[in-house]
């Protein structure tokens, strides 16, 4: 008899949403994930200049009205980005051919290869730290991120039900 009650409660529990202080410990979870990486950002670009070029990765080109929405920076903090980057010959600026009046930023062979470059590094740094691992678990956890960032995104008011590409987390992402 007891062991059909337990059995109830157990369905009962997993049948409620998470709570508000459940999603308070993954908030403080994300933070402590968030100051770990940045404590060992060994890159020689920035985190911003990084979720750039990612957002720009497989696309023909983006305006930078688009890539500051896709970032949620304000268009000039995009422009200044888009220009330090396109200094340092990691983007360039295309004639739009819709539309002639503008200009698409798209990623650089230099670009395409600093990107992969710090994704592996990236990858390569949190493998040597994760090793005990097994490769079940991190499937698991790529998968409930993946599904957190997609819930979290499509929740915004005024998005689309699937986060466009920029949105998806890279493995250097730091916050």
């Amino acid at each position: 008899m007891q062991a059909i009650c337990l059995a109830s409660v157990i369905v009962q529990s997993e049948t409620t949403g998470p709570t508000t202080q459940d999603c308070v410990d993954l908030l403080r979870s994300l933070q402590q994930l968030t100051r770990a990486r940045r404590r060992s950002m060994r890159y020689k670009q920035d985190a911003g200049a990084l979720m750039m070029l990612s957002a720009l990765e497989g696309t023909p080109g983006a305006r930078v009205s688009m890539l500051a929405e896709m970032l949620m920076i304000d268009i000039s903090a995009a422009s200044r980005q888009v220009a330090a980057l396109e200094g340092a010959g990691l983007v360039a600026r295309v004639r739009d051919e819709a539309d002639h009046r503008a200009q698409l930023v798209r990623l650089t062979a230099a670009g395409e290869m600093a990107l992969a470059t710090a994704c592996e590094t990236a990858g390569s740094d949190i493998a040597g730290r994760i090793s005990n691992w097994s490769a079940q678990d991190l499937g698991t956890l790529t998968d409930l991120v993946r599904r957190l960032a997609t819930d979290l995104v499509a929740s915004e008011p005024g998005c689309a039900k699937s986060p466009p590409a920029a949105y998806r987390v890279p493995a250097f992402t730091v916050g």
